[in-house]
């Protein structure tokens, strides 16, 4: 049962780290693209806002044989364009520069995220030596 805890402490603290890893690669997207309105609290309601529309559109259009998977992220793209407009109050143009940023942010999120969980499996699952 412990062990199970442990998984979920860090998969919960995994999805912070994510969001606020999207949220400083968007604020310095939003930065660079010189959106008027870029704070780091808007770049967290963002990131957040954008990886559960991505994610969740994604998950549901999936099971849509064929095309579901192409038309779910194509769909989550123009949803997380929406949100980063929104959020940040500004143009599709500087929301798509800052979509970029939390692109790349949602790659180094995955990675680390793989990187802990194939860490925390390899330990549960490698004997203690004595």
């Amino acid at each position: 049962m412990l062990v199970i805890h442990g998984i979920i402490a860090a998969f919960v603290g995994l999805i912070i780290l994510a969001a606020l890893i999207a949220g400083l690669f968007m604020y310095v997207g939003a930065k660079l693209a010189m959106v008027e309105k870029a704070t780091f609290g808007r770049a967290i309601v963002a990131a957040i806002g954008c990886s559960l529309a991505s994610w969740l559109l994604t998950a549901v259009f999936s099971a849509v044989p064929l095309l579901g998977s192409c038309s779910g992220f194509i769909i989550g793209l123009a949803a997380s364009l929406l949100v980063i407009k929104f959020a940040f109050e500004t143009s599709f143009g500087k929301a798509f520069l800052v979509w970029i940023f939390h692109l790349f942010a949602e790659v180094v999120a995955v990675f680390l995220a793989v990187v802990t969980f194939a860490g925390a499996l390899l330990s549960f699952f490698t004997l203690p030596r004595v």
